[in-house]
């Protein structure tokens, strides 16, 4: 090795030598000093105080959601006992590829009779039925009546189908509008081989 390759091998533990006190110092000077107990008590005392706030806080919250619940529930019966309205359901399967009938029920969800109650059926395109309305005099409370719909013969698929309900309750004419999804065939089931 030539001494101008071994000067910076020499060199560095050198200086580690002669730099460490300094080195050493300067940490002990930029150390924090260790807290007295005083202040470690102070520090346990102030977690021991948010643990029990935020177990407060906590039981506090799921006793909140739960009291909401109970008056969501207690709410949403009251309104369906002052707002009557018809229930409307399909039948959700109908054979594919014949000839069949669609199952149509409805009934009378209220405390209350209602006037008269007409369904208006708006199946999409490759659901053909025979007749596309319902017409009811009236629907006592309770009363529950069933229809069938004949249908032209159906692609197996899924079919959403609109229904808009047009009904009487007291002097006051109602609308309600949804969708009800009919599947012709047998959805999503194994297929089996013969």
């Amino acid at each position: 090795m030539t001494p101008a390759r071994c000067f910076p091998v020499q060199v560095v533990p050198l200086l580690s030598i002669l730099l460490s006190p300094a080195i050493a110092a300067g940490q002990a000077d930029g150390a924090m000093p260790a807290p007295d107990s005083g202040a470690w008590l102070l520090l346990i005392i102030i977690g021991i105080v948010v643990i029990v706030i935020a177990a407060g806080v906590l039981v506090y919250s799921v006793r909140l959601v739960r009291a909401f619940e109970e008056n969501t529930a207690s709410l949403i019966g009251a309104l369906k006992v002052l707002t009557p309205m018809p229930v409307v359901t399909l039948s959700d399967r109908i054979p594919d590829g014949i000839d069949g009938s669609l199952e149509v029920t409805i009934a009378g969800f209220s405390s209350s009779p209602l006037g008269q109650v007409t369904v208006i059926i708006a199946p999409p395109p490759g659901l053909a039925l025979e007749n596309d309305h319902i017409t009811l005099p009236g629907l006592d409370t309770g009363e529950t009546k069933h229809f069938w719909i004949g249908h032209a013969p159906t692609r197996k698929g899924r079919y959403p189908v609109r229904i808009t309900v047009l009904y009487r309750s007291g002097d006051q004419e109602r609308t309600m509008e949804f969708t009800r999804t009919v599947f012709a065939g047998i959805p999503g089931g194994p297929e089996t081989i013969d």
